[in-house]
């Protein structure tokens, strides 16, 4: 039988990554099954890291997310927004997911909407906008309201 590491090296254990994958499924989806797994996992991990904690950082960072709470920007785009300002857009909301810690950032679209609402289910209750992009700022289970900006959210939120 092959073991599988817990502690991180130069790079994270197997264990480490599923737990950190399993923590931004959840964030992203909000699904309870998910949920589930990583509490297990975590629990696992939060065993094998008692004598020795400075050996499983990435499993501490994973840690870390789920007990400080995250945040969920979801952003919804009009088809009638031009593909130029809405590339434009994606890129900065792909530097914010990268910069602001505990962020999550969902795009929804007219295209992507059926699908989307399978994967991540409470995204049904964010309408797409005939016109412009709406931003919705959440974390836990309070919403701010939402913005047409995304600076609006950006100098005082993110």
């Amino acid at each position: 039988m092959r073991t599988k590491e817990t502690y991180d090296g130069a790079m994270p254990s197997g264990n480490s990554a599923a737990a950190r994958g399993l923590q931004q499924l959840v964030q992203i989806t909000g699904e309870s099954k998910w949920q589930e797994i990583l509490d297990q996992q975590l629990h696992y991990l939060a065993g094998a890291m008692e004598g020795y904690p400075s050996g499983h950082s990435y499993a501490l960072l994973t840690m870390m997310n789920v007990l400080y709470p995250s945040k969920e920007l979801v952003c919804t785009i009009s088809p009638a927004v031009r593909d130029t300002e809405q590339k434009t857009l994606l890129n900065r909301l792909a530097y914010l997911s990268e910069t602001v810690p505990g962020l999550a950032v969902v795009v929804k679209t007219a295209d992507n909407e059926m699908e989307l609402a399978k994967l991540a289910p409470y995204t049904r209750d964010y309408l797409v906008p005939e016109d412009g992009m709406l931003f919705y700022l959440c974390s836990g289970s309070r919403c701010l309201p939402p913005v047409e900006k995304l600076e609006q959210l950006t100098e005082k939120w993110l």
